[in-house]
């Protein structure tokens, strides 16, 4: 009933925007911005903590920009999902349809990474060396995880992981 009003006055309502929006609809001159909070599966909390890693470090460029950025609460499967679905993420430039393929896989990445990271599985000088971001270097790429700026984690065994008591790889 509402956007059928606003359509009627001539005032556009904008997506929700994960560097733009906070949990509740703003005016953004004469439109409207649709609020994060009253995204389906996106609670204010997550909100929160959405605009809490906007401000401290800066706006998002990618998915997985945000996934690094955000706390391990906000990167969840179901979440992420909802966002997309309703373009929270549209201003990063990349489709919706690639994001839906890759977003599950770089949720489940991000998450073990921040895990690890909790868990303090880094090696003395203070970096995660055993995992590595699979960045697309080679150039332009018809996978859609690398259109969308998601990328995978990955093992790096070449030189070993200090402390697993393994041997480095052939």
């Amino acid at each position: 009933i509402y956007l059928n009003e606003c359509r009627r006055m001539g005032i556009s309502v904008l997506p929700p925007d994960v560097n733009e929006s906070i949990g509740f609809f703003t005016a953004v001159g004469d439109d409207i911005r649709f609020g994060m909070g009253a995204v389906r599966n996106v609670g204010f909390a997550v909100v929160e903590q959405i605009k809490a890693a906007r401000e401290e470090k800066g706006a998002f460029t990618s998915l997985h920009d945000f996934l690094r950025k955000v706390p391990i609460q906000a990167a969840n499967k179901r979440t992420v999902e909802s966002l997309i679905k309703a373009g929270a993420f549209d201003s990063l430039g990349s489709t919706r349809r690639a994001l839906l393929e890759v977003h599950e896989d770089a949720v489940d990445s991000a998450v073990s990474v921040k895990r690890n990271e909790a868990n303090g599985e880094s090696n003395r000088d203070g970096h995660n060396h055993n995992l590595g971001w699979n960045c697309g270097a080679e150039g332009p790429s018809d996978d859609p995880a690398v259109q969308a700026g998601v990328f995978t984690f990955e093992v790096h065994p070449a030189e070993g992981i200090p402390g697993d008591g393994l041997p480095p790889a052939p």
